[in-house]
């Protein structure tokens, strides 16, 4: 390494090897270019392959913290193939017309940042027992698939998941992005246009597909026997934009560019749902009118009718800004019925908050809530009915295996338990309770 060679029909075997830098060397017409197994702490960097049979770059036998960049290779049978090798980065190569740029299989938490996939039958693979992965900013373009997450060969068990496909440029391919039996993945941000599909998924579900911007394919997104979370989409000049086919996805909050209209009172939201094609009867009950809107939360807490004393706890659904920008809370208090409105807090960031009602007169009361973006935009929400304050009538907090606000910055399991039991408690079984905590005192 770190020298310049022209190598014809070899390769280079790498076998548990540490801290070892493979640099600016040239591999022709070579049958398999460079082979590692348990290699570690290692650089492979600036390399050229060309014509090669098999596999350009080909790492295995649980290699990991290794950096693969800066590679260019081009019309071999494969470009960079990652096999049970873990915590690796993939950054910066270029692999064109190939039969396949980069593949990764039995595989975590790798990153593939900045590479250039170019007219490849399949750009990036990621095949079973993959999962935690990150694609990066990489540019899938003129390939067969552009990006393929494949659980075909595999028991669902394996399928890969949880990996994040994040602001990926995926142009110009038959098909931009397919999921075929992958689940709980992530691919938001990205830009998906002229593709003949956009985006495909085949049995899979639980994947998050949010904030992209699906522009100028023949068919946006098609689903077929697919369950996923499809929000906060811009979706335009697609013929459809989406059609499913036995599938039911929670499809909701995005921008539609052949549906903007009505929207009598400007809230942001398309008066009447977007109707889904395909063979499901599904809708988007949610159409923004204009690209940038605040989706206000959901007070849970308090319940209405309630009667409260010493602490009161308030918890919110999160509202959510369709660009993705960070947004805060303030909470206000009315006592006559939203005629004016008073300020409990301002600027959370968390969803959840415990008001010290100890010196508000007892009384009726009902609260709202605003959400702030850090761009200006705000909205708000409100309690559904009103709640009593007695604040007077009993000292003892009935909300005392409640945490602390200073270490609630999000909410546990086991506090999810406590609060739904709480939410859904009989309000007779809490009034006597109450009474007979006010006989003892």
């Amino acid at each position: 390494g770190d020298h310049s060679c022209l190598l014809v029909c070899l390769q280079i075997l790498i076998k548990i090897c540490f801290n070892v830098t493979i640099n600016n060397n040239t591999f022709m017409k070579c049958k398999g270019g460079i082979l590692a197994s348990k290699m570690e702490d290692s650089e492979t960097i600036q390399n050229q392959f060309i014509d090669c049979n098999t596999t350009g770059i080909y790492v295995s036998g649980s290699s990991r913290n290794n950096k693969i960049s800066e590679n260019i290779i081009v019309n071999s049978t494969t470009g960079i193939y990652l096999s049970g090798s873990s915590w690796n980065n993939i950054t910066t190569n270029a692999v064109y017309n190939s039969t396949e740029g980069i593949v990764i299989r039995g595989s975590n938490y790798c990153l593939l940042f900045n590479n250039s996939l170019i007219e490849n039958e399949y750009g990036i693979q990621i095949l079973p027992r993959c999962s935690h992965n990150e694609l990066l900013r990489n540019i899938l373009q003129l390939n067969t698939v552009g990006l393929l997450l494949d659980g075909l060969e595999s028991s669902q068990y394996y399928y890969p998941d949880e990996n994040v496909i994040e602001e990926n440029e995926i142009t110009e391919n038959q098909e931009g992005i397919y999921l075929r039996k992958s689940d709980n993945n992530e691919i938001y941000n990205n830009t998906i246009r002229q593709n003949q599909i956009g985006i495909h998924t085949l049995e899979s579900e639980n994947n998050k597909i949010t904030r992209n911007t699906i522009t100028h394919n023949q068919i946006g997104l098609y689903s077929n026997l697919s369950t996923n979370r499809i929000e906060f989409n811009s979706f335009s000049e697609n013929n459809p934009q989406v059609v499913e086919y036995g599938s039911l996805n929670h499809i909701n909050y995005n921008w539609w560019i052949d549906w903007l209209i009505p929207d009598e009172n400007s809230d942001g939201f398309v008066d009447n749902p977007y109707p889904i094609a395909g063979d499901t009867i599904n809708f988007d009950y949610s159409p923004l009118s204009r690209s940038h809107v605040l989706i206000p939360p959901i007070l849970f807490l308090p319940k209405v009718n309630q009667t409260y004393y010493g602490i009161l706890p308030i918890f919110w659904q999160p509202g959510q800004d369709t660009e993705g920008h960070n947004v805060t809370y303030d909470l206000y208090y009315s006592a006559d019925n939203g005629l004016t409105w008073l300020l409990i807090i301002g600027g959370r960031t968390t969803n959840y908050y415990e008001w010290d009602i100890s010196n508000i007169p007892n009384g009726t009361y009902t609260l709202k809530i605003i959400i702030h973006c850090s761009e200006g935009l705000e909205t708000e929400s409100y309690l559904n009915g009103a709640f009593k304050i007695e604040s007077n009538a009993i000292t003892t907090s009935l909300t005392s295996t409640y945490p602390s606000t200073t270490t609630i910055d999000r909410i546990t399991p086991g506090f999810s338990l406590i609060l739904a039991l709480w939410i859904f408690l009989p309000s007779t079984f809490l009034k006597y309770k109450q009474k007979k905590r006010t006989s003892k005192g």
